[in-house]
């Protein structure tokens, strides 16, 4: 353990990362090194690995391990590592989490739906969590509300708990209700549990309520201007903010449909050595929707977003 480094303080932009593979579904490590590259010379403050986006449910235990040892390695120090990890009863939780922090992992991301059933109590599933805890100790432990195989949400009470045990540094909300985040926020207040809002629409809402950045989809895309809003948006006139907001927002029209597909298609159009492969079923990249991510990379609209970054 200890070979990653700390999450930082202050707003930032941790990109969930998609899994490069060769055209015969094999893990490609060299261009995940090249997405570790583009992440971080983008303004990543740190990185999410083997979460949804990078098709978790698709890898087996030994490439899980294999890509958060590769992404540590290919960080190189510059910034920490998070890393999800498989299905399974609490103690094969707790047994993989400590083999990932040996790959050097910054913090161990529980899935909210992994702890219980979707019909359990809430009581349930602090037993459970409570349990998961024991086993690992002083392993720093993440929360994700991860929306497969089902959503579980935190509430506010179940979120105070969480941030009082001292033990959660990291967790990505997708609640997407203000109301909720303003709560979960306030009753997490002075904690070190570090709150990275998934939804772009209320993510300036978040920060403005004392979240602390961005882990969402569109870091896929255009992680600069994800760091452009987490930085700036106390600071810059309100219209610039909506209009990059906006751009950002009507992007999901061009990718929404093939995701993650599409965010591999992408990264490919902006000089990241990947292709498009995907072992989960996802609508395949046909030259209609190429051109849609084409247009995307040279409309009118980011470029105007990127003015905003000068």
């Amino acid at each position: 353990m200890g070979k990653n480094s700390a999450l930082p303080e202050g707003s930032g932009v941790w990109p969930v990362m998609l899994t490069p593979f060769t055209q015969d579904g094999e893990i490609d490590f060299n261009a995940l090194s090249s997405l570790v590259e583009f992440y971080i010379g983008n303004g990543a403050s740190g990185l999410f690995a083997n979460c949804l986006s990078s098709e978790i449910q698709k890898l087996s235990p030994d490439e899980v391990l294999a890509l958060c040892r590769k992404t540590v390695e290919y960080a190189g120090g510059r910034v920490p590592v998070a890393t999800g990890i498989p299905d399974g009863s609490i103690q094969k939780l707790a047994d993989f989490a400590k083999r990932a922090m040996d790959e050097g992992a910054a913090c161990i991301v529980i899935s909210t739906n992994q702890i219980a059933l979707e019909d359990d109590s809430e009581s349930i599933w602090k037993s459970g969590m409570e349990t998961l805890m024991g086993l690992t100790r002083n392993i720093p432990l993440g929360t994700y509300e991860c929306p497969v195989p089902y959503k579980r949400l935190l509430s506010p009470e179940l979120f105070e708990w969480l941030a009082l045990t001292g033990r959660i540094n990291f967790h990505k909300d997708t609640c997407c209700n203000l109301r909720l985040i303003r709560e979960k926020l306030s009753v997490s207040a002075g904690t070190s549990l570090r709150f990275f809002n998934a939804h772009l629409p209320t993510l300036v809402g978040s920060l403005e309520a004392g979240g602390h950045g961005y882990s969402g989809v569109d870091a896929n895309f255009f992680p600069e201007l994800c760091v452009w809003i987490c930085e700036n948006h106390s600071d810059v006139p309100r219209e610039r903010l909506r209009e990059t907001i906006s751009f950002l927002g009507n992007a999901l029209e061009a990718y929404g449909g093939f995701y993650p597909r599409s965010g591999k298609a992408f990264l490919q159009m902006r000089g990241v050595g990947m292709t498009n492969y995907c072992r989960r079923e996802v609508a395949a990249c046909t030259p209609e929707k190429l051109q849609s991510l084409e247009n995307l990379l040279r409309c009118p609209g980011r470029r105007n977003a990127r003015e905003a970054l000068a």
